[in-house]
């Protein structure tokens, strides 16, 4: 059989044992169309098939490394996007803890208020009492 059908054969089978893109076949035909050389033993030229087949391996290995990496890049975003939702609701949280302390600082003051209120009424009442012993028939 000659080279060029050995060559021929084995990129089909190529094809058929591994899934590559098109672009790293485009770079391999000619590499393999190379090796039909009269500089190349016919000892060098079995060796030389088997070291295109690795590329062929390795360029599985790589592509499959950047799916991995490509995963873990997608689980490394959902994972950001969780803690950035967590830190929404930390920022909700505190905004509604800081409104229920605005509330519960108003309490005081309208405690403070009700105390100077009923103060007063006190006073009045004694006004109204210290009043009224000294006039006890009415007669203000």
């Amino acid at each position: 059989m000659d080279r060029k059908k050995q060559i021929e054969d084995f990129l089909i089978e190529m094809d058929t044992k591994y899934e590559v893109r098109d672009k790293f076949k485009q770079q391999i035909k000619p590499m393999a169309y190379g090796l039909d050389h009269p500089n190349i033993s016919d000892e060098q030229f079995p060796k030389l098939l088997d070291r295109i087949e690795e590329s062929y391996k390795r360029h599985i290995e790589i592509q499959d490394n950047g799916k991995k990496s490509l995963e873990g890049l997608a689980k490394i975003k959902e994972n950001v996007d969780k803690i950035s939702q967590g830190f929404q609701e930390i920022q909700k949280g505190t905004k509604q803890i800081n409104e229920s302390l605005e509330k519960i600082n108003e309490i005081p003051k309208k405690l403070v208020d009700a105390l100077i209120e009923l103060g007063d009424t006190f006073k009045e009442q004694e006004k109204a009492y210290t009043s009224l012993l000294k006039n006890p028939k009415g007669d203000c």
